[in-house]
């Protein structure tokens, strides 16, 4: 069987806010016969992570049809368009990789794999594709070129196909290989595309969708035959893309059109047909005279004047010398520096928002950059930069550049979330920042930690200075940002006292490691104790294990609202290890500020369960307990009214808390011996014990009277 031909054909990671785990991955099975799944596995691997999670094994027969599809979703995905042929608790996020597997994780043969937004795992085929899909987007293949980076297209509605859905026509067997065309007499041209994939001789080689002027009547579509006879195109359709796989009622058919033998052929579109979108997603759709789907192109973000074309490697790339019929010209490539960062942005500056606000830049480099033609963007607006808006857009190494809202007409949110977007002049995504909630007169900056930060002093297109607080404790604060650089020493806090310190102390203190790196991130551990978060300031390899106490020195910040200690893994020092860790017995009811960054252990019945979320109630309250993807944790079946215990750390989320189990035995499910599980509700357990006092107390009252009675009559 051609196992190695399955591909990962569409990805989903999210549908919007609260629907992270809205999940689904499609299976596709270009080849001409029926695939086995039987001995393969899905599984995924986080941004960095070294190990393989299971997603869903398969061990009995199940058959991808010829062209047909697969689909894996995950089990809370309800509202998904098509009916996944398999479910399981699985997720998948932000910057992972998936990969379809023949055998054990982590060793198997890998099928095919994808990986997105800044992963740096095994999974990255070639190069990975840099955009982490947002709400209802997917990422959907368009080539096999065996990278990720063009393989794949970001589908802005995704169309999730399961084993019921049409299947594409399977290639027919491919024909011998062809003869060379004859020898040219005069200028050789480039060479010619690669021929197609499963035998199918025609290929869309190069789209115009924004020529030059009107683009109605002027849009075009140039074909390759790579086969080595006549191609006849006569019946077949082409339409722009569409959520079925059949042509729309504006497609066009070609009528008494043929290419010759390694010849080139374009097709203009009429007017009156379908018309190719310019600044959003699309693609070309060609269907045989029997309306099978026989090719799909998708692109994203044209210029005028510019055409979509394939080199000779097959790769796919907008050039400013379309050549309609004739081989494609590309101008040699041009790279450009990615030491530009998103360094501050003010959302909501003092007095009037028209005049204040600004996006600063900063070239992190050793050489200069100029900036024309770059693109700054929000989640609403995009802007390029003009020599025309600015004096000088060259910003020189190690420089700042403000670019405020009155050039831009970027308007950046005040309330709700906000993302800046920074792109080079070939629309690759160079940096990328978000916040939410910005307050008057609070900048977000970026940090000399390498964090971003809330911070009282916005600098425009200068070095960003750190200072956390209102404006009224802005002076204070800056006066104790000198005296703090005169003194240049931390200031020593025990671990219980480290949340009375104003954000942005200096801190030198110690405690014993209850969650080491590599559980909740590579970047995050917690100490054991009153507990705490600590961040490691870049990507660093720590080595700690539960058990180790250590002292270290750091930075007081918060995220999210939890306070966290932002560390360089240099200061920290192993006093000892195998120390004992003790969980704190807490009820689910008093989880709240005061058990921040605890190790704690609760017990009760599960209340709600929702996704890879559940709520736990010993009849105090309920305690909202979370599985984090990074863990490798598997929830375990659970349903409402269920005992289970859960150890685990306590950590807020904006104006939430919630208990993280760090490891599969932190999750235990039925009555545990000697549990503090209080019965179903706290009023009736404390009902029974005063009813149970009061009886004790009116049996011992009447012995009592009865004692007295017969030591009487003894005296007698």
């Amino acid at each position: 069987m051609a196992i190695d031909n399955l591909q990962v054909s569409q990805i989903q990671i999210t549908a919007g806010p609260g629907l992270t785990t809205s999940d689904f991955i499609e299976i596709h099975n270009p080849t001409g016969q029926d695939i086995d799944l039987d001995g393969m596995r899905l599984v995924k691997r986080t941004k960095t992570g070294s190990a393989d999670t299971l997603l869903k094994s398969w061990t009995s027969p199940t058959i991808i049809r010829a062209g047909g599809y697969y689909l894996w979703a995950n089990s809370s995905y309800t509202t998904i368009t098509a009916s996944p042929d398999v479910t399981t608790t699985g997720t998948i996020a932000d910057d992972n990789g998936i990969a379809l597997r023949l055998g054990a994780n982590d060793t198997g043969a890998i099928i095919d794999s994808a990986a997105w937004g800044l992963a740096a795992n095994a999974f990255v085929e070639g190069a990975v594709f840099a955009t982490n899909p947002g709400a209802n987007e997917s990422l959907e293949r368009s080539a096999d070129a065996n990278n990720n980076s063009v393989d794949f297209f970001l589908q802005t509605a995704a169309h999730p196909r399961n084993s019921q859905s049409q299947a594409s026509p399977p290639p027919p067997p491919p024909a011998g290989p062809p003869s060379p065309p004859a020898a040219p007499t005069s200028t050789p041209e480039l060479a010619p595309p690669p021929a197609a994939s499963g035998g199918f001789s025609l290929e869309i080689s190069e789209v115009m969708p924004n020529p030059q002027g009107k683009d109605s009547g002027s849009e075009w579509v140039e074909f390759y035959n790579a086969s080595n006879g006549e191609f006849n195109l006569s019946g077949f359709i082409i339409d722009d893309d569409g959520v079925e796989d059949i042509p729309s009622k504006n497609a066009f058919t070609i009528e008494n059109q043929k290419i010759p033998i390694f010849g080139y052929l374009t097709i203009n579109i009429p007017k009156g047909k379908f018309a190719l979108n310019n600044a959003e997603t699309d693609a070309i759709r060609v269907f045989d005279s029997s309306k099978n789907l026989r090719l799909r192109l998708a692109y994203s973000g044209s210029k005028e004047g510019f055409s979509y074309a394939r080199n000779s490697s097959g790769i796919w790339e907008w050039t400013e010398n379309p050549t309609p019929g004739a081989a494609n010209v590309f101008e040699e490539a041009v790279s450009y520096q990615n030491t530009l960062i998103v360094s501050e942005a003010l959302a909501n500056p003092d007095g009037d928002d028209e005049e204040g606000e600004f996006i600063e830049l900063h070239n992190t480099g050793a050489d200069s950059i100029d900036l024309a033609d770059w693109v700054l963007a929000d989640l609403t607006r995009r802007y390029t930069i003009s020599e025309e808006d600015l004096l000088d857009t060259e910003i020189k190494a190690g420089g700042y550049m403000a670019l405020y809202r009155e050039v831009t007409g970027i308007s950046l949110n005040n309330s709700g979330a906000e993302k800046i977007s920074l792109f080079n002049p070939l629309g690759e995504l160079v940096n990328e920042i978000g916040f939410t909630d910005a307050k008057e007169g609070i900048s977000y900056s970026w940090s000399q930690d390498q964090i971003y930060q809330w911070t009282a002093n916005p600098t425009p297109a200068a070095a960003n200075k750190i200072i956390v607080g209102t404006k009224i404790e802005t002076q204070q604060a800056k006066l104790t940002e000198k005296i703090s650089e005169q003194i240049n020493f931390p200031k020593e806090v025990v671990l219980k006292a480290i949340r009375s310190q104003d954000l942005g102390t200096k801190i030198a203190t110690g405690g014993i490691v209850s969650a080491p790196p590599g559980i909740f991130g590579e970047d995050v551990f917690y100490l054991a104790g009153s507990g705490i978060r600590v961040v490691l300031s870049a990507a660093q390899n720590l080595s700690l294990g539960i058990g180790d106490e250590v002292v270290l020195q750091g930075t007081l910040a918060e995220k999210y609202r939890e306070t966290q200690l932002i560390i360089d893994s240099s200061t920290v020092q192993v006093v000892r290890s195998n120390s004992q860790v003790a969980a704190h017995d807490v009820k689910t009811g008093q989880i709240g500020e005061e058990q921040e960054g605890w190790l704690v252990k609760i017990a009760g019945q599960v209340s709600e369960n929702q996704g890879d979320a559940f709520f736990v109630d010993d009849g105090s309250g309920q305690a909202r307990v979370l599985i984090q993807e990074e863990t490798g944790i598997i929830k375990p079946k659970i349903k409402k009214g269920d005992y289970i215990q859960i150890t685990g750390i306590v950590s807020q989320y904006n104006e939430n808390y919630r208990v993280l189990p760090r490891f599969q035995g932190d999750i235990i499910v039925g009555r545990v011996a000697g549990s503090t599980t209080l019965p179903r509700t706290g009023t009736s357990f404390w009902l029974i014990l005063a009813v149970f006092a009061g009886i004790c107390y009116i049996f011992t009252w009447v012995n009592l009277i009865l004692i007295r009675r017969l030591a009487e009559k003894a005296k007698l």
